[in-house]
């Protein structure tokens, strides 16, 4: 019996049971590997056990020559491989023969015989080398629940992708965020943030190519007043690599404490002999990682980058491949308050949304701010619209159109102080409805751009708009 045969039975005399799930098929087996497979599956088929020693005495062999060296312990799965390569192994040898007895005719005669068998041979062993297709019933696959690093959005034992433009905050985001897992304060939006009760604090590591750690990530985790002492950077970034992820394995060894592994940005550590825009590269790429992610019950957060496609569905303007966020379990998008709304600070407020979550509802858009001491503040109210909604060129030509009529009316009022039938025969000739100027006007004034006084009563009511600073 070669190692291949020896593994075969060796499996099957701990778990006869097998003999049940796996069709075996004796034709591929031979000699002492066939006896002894007969012996397992006659007292199987007797008893639903197998036992050595009463199987030493039927193959009239030594209970120590049934005991080979290195058990093997196989599931169904591994049991079909290996009946596999074992056919395998014998059709080889057969092809071996059948070509060399072709050669010796062709030496004597200078004529070929009929390759058909040959052929025949060949076709079955290329049909082994198909992977075979396994199926489960439902019924038996184990549910598991999701586990959250933040409820909603940023699942545990998977990948989540955070995108947005270069310099729209996404550093300052993650920052903000390992500061306040580090604290084991509840994020926004849980229904512990209310509340203001603290969870478990997580350690986590920061791989950053771009950022540098003395005076933009220090800074930056201390103005979130984050335990610094949980969180953990890569001091070589650019000698890491998905290529090669034992150093990352080596580093989770000794640090199990460890929840959270940021790669910003992600494309920075994509390494070599590589399609940035090929799905199947990106999944080779990225597979090891996520796997580790899964085997560890780790959040992996990689940073990414928007295109310039602005008229695209938001999941297509992640830059590369749709294979990074069709790999993310969760993908979230970072962009500046695209909304036309009446917030005078509206400017510096920035939308945190979700542009793929796989694992539920998407949750509500947040939106926050960045300080000038470097913390991060959410508005305490989400934001109940659809990020395709907010991010539409509908939306935005609206958008547009409205800061055209708040900076022709601020234009208008320059020269100085206007009264209303002015405003609105100059708003007319501009295509702006009555209605629309009264809206801007509402939203300026609350903005403290501009002030309206009146004067008179009844018919005699007129209404005067100046700029506050005139």
């Amino acid at each position: 019996m070669n190692e291949k045969e020896k593994g075969l039975v060796s499996a099957l005399m701990q778990d006869p049971g097998l003999l049940e799930k796996v069709a075996v098929p004796k034709k591929i087996l031979r000699g002492q590997c066939l006896e002894i497979f007969n012996e397992i599956k006659r007292q199987f088929d007797k008893s639903q056990s197998f036992d050595y020693v009463s199987a030493a005495d039927e193959l009239e062999m030594k209970a120590s020559d049934l005991l080979f060296d290195g058990f093997h312990r196989l599931n169904v799965d591994g049991l079909k491989i290996i009946l596999k390569e074992i056919e395998k192994d014998q059709l080889r040898k057969k092809l071996l023969e059948a070509l060399n007895k072709e050669t010796r005719i062709v030496e004597k005669t200078g004529t070929a015989r009929d390759s058909k068998k040959i052929k025949e041979l060949f076709f079955k062993l290329d049909s082994l080398d198909e992977k075979e297709l396994i199926t489960s019933k439902i019924s038996d696959v184990k549910k598991r629940p999701v586990n959250w690093l933040w409820e909603g959005r940023i699942p545990k034992g998977m990948m989540t992708l955070v995108a947005g433009h270069p310099g729209i905050g996404k550093s300052f985001f993650i920052t903000w965020l390992l500061a306040a897992i580090s604290k084991g304060e509840a994020l926004p939006d849980e229904k512990l943030w209310t509340q203001g009760e603290k969870t478990r604090p997580y350690s986590s590591l920061l791989i950053a190519a771009e950022d540098d750690p003395n005076c933009v990530i220090r800074p930056r985790l201390e103005g979130n007043k984050a335990d610094l002492s949980k969180i953990e950077i890569l001091n070589n970034p650019l000698d890491f690599s998905l290529d090669n992820l034992t150093d990352l394995e080596a580093i989770l060894n000794n640090r199990p404490d460890l929840c959270v592994v940021v790669i910003d940005p992600l494309n920075a550590f994509l390494g070599g002999k590589f399609d940035y825009f090929r799905d199947p590269d990106v999944r080779r790429k990225l597979g090891p990682l996520v796997d580790i992610a899964k085997k560890r019950g780790l959040a992996i957060i990689g940073i990414a980058h928007f295109n310039k496609r602005e008229d695209s569905e938001l999941i297509t303007r992640i830059g590369g491949s749709m294979a990074f966020p069709g790999v993310a379990r969760s993908t979230l998008g970072i962009s500046y308050d695209v909304r036309d709304n009446d917030d005078p600070d509206s400017q510096d407020t920035r939308l945190l949304f979700s542009i793929k979550m796989n694992l539920r509802r998407k949750p509500d858009v947040l939106a926050f701010k960045i300080k000038d001491d470097l913390s991060i503040l959410f508005e305490k109210e989400s934001i109940k619209m659809d990020p395709d909604t907010i991010f539409s060129k509908e939306q935005r030509e609206k958008t547009q159109h409205s800061n055209f009529i708040k900076r022709w009316l601020i234009d208008f009022l320059r020269s100085g102080e206007k009264y209303y039938p002015e405003i609105l025969k100059a708003a007319t000739e501009e295509k702006i409805s009555r209605a629309t100027l009264y809206r801007t006007r509402d939203k300026l004034s609350k903005q403290g751009e501009i002030e309206v006084i009146t004067h008179g009563y009844g018919k005699d009511k007129k209404s005067l708009w100046r700029l506050k600073s005139s």
